[in-house]
């Protein structure tokens, strides 16, 4: 359910769409069932590099590929590892590194790279925010494009039943906060009957959730990891979105869920969460706050007039400003010229060295890449 990837497959779409453009992506190391999605789509697609074992290896592959097929634009998406790739595209092409989230290591990404980029692209205006004063960014142009999806073709009906509240994503402490998930599906279950969960999604902290819920099982469902490509028909059959993150950019998944009419009930972020949901078309709660997400999914459950109402402004919302069409628009015009620097000569002219981010730079002598190639490879053994 990772947003970024589904980001690629949505833009790879969108540009497409708007026939002057020829979208190809990138992967350093796994497919993925996102990845196998933009192949069967009709993308090309760049990768995985399956002949390298370390990460300068998967520069060089990652550049050779790129070089045979010119590109005038190169988007690094998301890690420090695609921005650490921008150091070795030539001078004239077209470098963008996103931003997909309200988080100090991620600004720090951009902040270091800052040489190699000649545009930062937020998810939201309060990232933007962020970092048009920051010195190390002064040369860089930064704007804010906000993310679009798929609009559902099928979208959620009215009910007298139980109000279906859908979680949908990674089950983990960080971010997510599973710990205080758990604890807002047993209030709101213990105080209001007419409240069912549906936990879509897998993670690290899933075992334990469902250990805390066990007595729970006739008003919590757990799917488990669901394919991407049956989310849309699983998603309107719900009522709400929740979502309890202490930090996030601008969730898919909450766009996703609000073209399909869903009404978010979200934590009160300065992200892009901020900038789609409001009082006509959802609920947000204060992060610290953890009874006032239990009083709202009961004041909806309790009130379906309202619920009606919110989810016709929801869905109205997706459709007017975010979708995958207005999305790649707005892309297209942000990269407006670059097609000028199909020209421009793709040449390696030494190998890759040590990452910028790197904490240990000997760690990446290139005398040591040997010895670190003949490691991994020993601990990719073990762990088959």
């Amino acid at each position: 359910m990772g947003g970024a990837a589904i980001f690629v497959l949505n833009i790879c779409d969108g540009l497409r769409a708007r026939g002057n453009w020829e979208p190809i992506a990138g992967v350093f190391y796994r497919l993925g069932e996102v990845g196998e999605q933009v192949r069967a789509d009709g993308h090309q697609l760049l990768g995985p590099i399956s002949n390298a074992w370390i990460q300068e290896e998967y520069i060089e592959g990652m550049f050779a590929q790129c070089a045979a097929k010119r590109p005038s634009v190169v988007v690094a998406n998301l890690g420090a590892e695609t921005y650490d790739f921008l150091r070795y595209v030539p001078t004239g092409v077209l470098r963008v590194g996103i931003v997909h989230s309200d988080q100090e290591c991620v600004y720090r990404v951009a902040e270091l790279h800052a040489e190699w980029l000649d545009l930062v692209v937020c998810v939201s205006e309060h990232s933007v925010k962020e970092l048009v004063h920051r010195p190390k960014l002064a040369g860089v142009e930064i704007k804010s494009i906000s993310c679009g999806v798929p609009i559902a073709a099928r979208t959620r009906q009215a009910t007298s039943g139980r109000l279906r509240v859908l979680y949908l994503g990674r089950v983990v402490e960080e971010q997510k906060r599973a710990s205080m998930l758990s604890r807002i599906i047993r209030q709101s279950v213990e105080r209001c009957e007419d409240i069912e969960w549906t936990i879509i999604g897998d993670g690290p902290d899933l075992p334990q959730l469902r250990s805390e819920l066990a007595d729970l099982n006739d008003a919590v469902e757990f799917t488990g990891p669901v394919d991407y490509r049956s989310v849309p028909d699983r998603v309107p059959d719900h009522d709400v979105y929740f979502l309890c993150s202490d930090y996030e950019g601008l969730p898919l998944s909450l766009l996703e869920a609000m073209s399909a009419g869903l009404v978010p009930v979200v934590s009160d972020l300065r992200s892009g969460i901020s900038e789609v949901v409001n009082e006509g078309n959802g609920i947000k709660v204060n992060p610290s706050n953890e009874s006032d997400y239990v009083d709202a999914l009961v004041a909806l459950a309790t009130d379906r007039a309202k619920l009606e109402v919110l989810s016709v402004a929801a869905r109205e919302k997706v459709v007017r400003d975010y979708s995958v069409q207005a999305m790649a628009e707005r892309w297209e015009h942000c990269l407006h010229g670059a097609h000028e620097a199909g020209a421009i000569e793709w040449r390696l002219t030494q190998p890759a060295t040590v990452p910028v981010i790197a904490g240990k730079a000997w760690y990446f002598h290139p005398r040591l890449r040997a010895l670190r190639r003949a490691i991994k490879r020993f601990k990719a053994r073990l762990g088959s």
